[in-house]
């Protein structure tokens, strides 16, 4: 049996207690020393098989690719990482115009909340204005472990744009995707209407917080799959990802293919520790990463300096382990509740670091 078999059967198991059955689809991508193990196992939310490239919204597990560009941006000289984000961005709302893009990356922008529902009701030129209306909750200030998934992701692929002249998924496409032997169809930062057909590999996410499956049909419907923004329109493969955290371990090895090692450790390490408002938890990031994975909900199996990001609920997720040199990512189409997708975040991060010890051992 596969790993992938092995992890979407303890997904099933845990959700059938509560649900009963339900169609669920997972992808697994385990690289190590001398070893690399793709599988795919379970259904899209049409009923056809997931494979190997089966495209799904990673949500904020894509967070890292536009971090990464953030800093190209900055080693190039495009960007100050500690300038008020209003540098480039007048138009910002007054109560946004001064964080920096490291507050943002860090989680201590202290952006309130915004939300992504009405956001995304909107046309793009009307959600700086729209933005610019709502105030800020009182004792929100930049330096707190607080800020908005939308509003602040938003506002830094804007930052990114201004800064570098061109649109933040090409340019993260051609600083770090590139670099990193990334294929285009298996990771695709922002989505453009040439994408359309990548729209076909699509299993889109499938609610499971609401007593019965409701899958999210608005994730493959053209007018709202290209959504502007890195922490919710991405498309992703499990190979997609695991590729970006190989080409990151090499870089913490001394490569330097997309940055040096010691830019690379400033972003690994957490910068700051504190409720987050937006998660409604405690958590540790880096600059665009979360770190102290064992106190985050990722279970003892990953290593003390292990990194990577969650998204959509928990169970979509790349984890870089550099003590092993191994990644995990595993991305699952099913939405749950924190609680639930913390157990099975452990769980299935624990049979993946098996099945690469137990691979790597052959």
């Amino acid at each position: 049996m596969g790993i992938g078999d092995l992890v979407i059967g303890s997904i099933e198991r845990s959700l059938a207690e509560d649900l009963g059955e339900v169609p669920i689809g997972v992808q697994i991508a385990v690289v190590g020393p001398g070893v690399r193990i793709r599988s795919s196992a379970g259904v899209d939310h049409r009923l056809r098989p997931v494979a190997d490239d089966t495209l799904f919204t990673p949500y904020c597990a894509a967070k890292p690719v536009l971090a990464l560009g953030v800093m190209t941006a900055v080693a190039e000289g495009l960007l100050g990482l500690d300038d008020p984000m209003a540098v480039f961005l007048e138009d910002l709302p007054h109560w946004v115009g001064a964080a920096s893009a490291r507050d943002v990356l860090a989680h201590r922008a202290g952006l309130h909340v915004v939300d992504p529902v009405s956001a995304r009701l909107l046309p793009q030129s009307l959600r700086l204005p729209w933005m610019s209306l709502i105030e800020a909750p009182d004792g929100l200030e930049s330096g707190r472990v607080e800020y908005s998934e939308f509003g602040g992701w938003f506002v830094l692929g804007l930052l990114v744009e201004r800064a570098v002249g061109m649109g933040f998924g090409r340019w993260c496409r051609e600083t770090v995707l590139d670099p990193y032997g990334v294929a285009p169809g298996d990771l695709i930062l922002q989505p453009v209407p040439a994408d359309r057909a990548a729209l076909e590999r699509l299993a889109v996410s499938v609610d499971l917080t609401r007593g019965r499956p409701v899958p999210l049909l608005s994730e493959a419907a053209p007018e709202s799959a290209f959504e502007w923004n890195p922490a919710y329109g991405a498309l992703a493969t499990a190979s997609g990802l695991a590729d970006l955290y190989s080409g990151i371990l090499g870089d913490l090895d001394g490569a330097a293919v997309v940055l040096r090692e010691e830019t690379l450790e400033e972003m690994v390490q957490p910068a700051a520790a504190g409720f987050d408002m937006s998660l409604t938890r405690r958590e540790a990031f880096g600059l665009g990463f979360m770190c102290d994975l064992r106190a985050g909900g990722f279970g003892e199996s990953v290593g003390p300096r292990s990194f990577g990001h969650h998204g959509a609920g928990g169970l979509r997720y790349g984890v870089a382990d550099p003590d092993s040199g191994s990644v995990c990512v595993v991305i699952c189409n099913a939405m749950v509740e924190w609680s639930v997708a913390r157990r099975l975040r452990e769980r299935t991060l624990a049979i993946c670091v098996s099945g690469l010890r137990e691979s790597a051992a052959c």
